[in-house]
């Protein structure tokens, strides 16, 4: 149904051709004021232990973060899931717990995005269908964007 899409990694990319983009995104958490983690310039896997944690569903993304918070990865007090940042927003203000999250360079209100450290970028991927007939608008952009980067 869709013509092209912008895809976070990890992600399979098999049944697509794709444009790797040039940009990282940062993880970390979206707290609210109440959280104690909320003066902290970047926070740690430590940190992290025994605060309700809005985590996002995808398995594959799991795994990654799994990897950063290494063997405290089991013990993590998991409050919620999302699919949709905006959602997780909503549940951090309600003070269901401390999202974590990309860094997407949007306010929330009052909710405050602290880094993780050490540091967890992501990279992200601009897919379309492989092997079929594209309409001349989406084969410019496509243009556009390759020479661009």
């Amino acid at each position: 149904m869709l013509d092209i899409g912008l895809l976070t990694e990890p992600v399979d990319i098999s049944k697509y051709e794709f444009i790797r983009m040039p940009g990282k995104e940062r993880w970390g958490v979206l707290v609210n004021p109440d959280s104690p983690l909320y003066v902290k310039e970047s926070v740690s896997p430590a940190d992290l232990s025994g605060i309700p944690l809005i985590m996002v569903q995808r398995n594959s993304v799991k795994n990654e973060l799994a990897n950063w918070f290494g063997d405290i990865y089991e013990q993590l007090d998991v409050a919620a899931t999302y699919n949709l940042i905006l959602n997780a927003a909503s549940m951090v203000k309600e003070g269901v717990g401390t999202a974590v999250c990309f860094d997407f360079g949007m306010t929330y209100g009052e909710l405050r995005f602290i880094p993780f450290t050490p540091q967890l970028e992501t990279g992200s991927v601009l897919v379309w269908k492989k092997n079929q007939a594209h309409a001349d608008t989406l084969r410019l952009f496509l243009q556009f964007v390759k020479n661009a980067l």
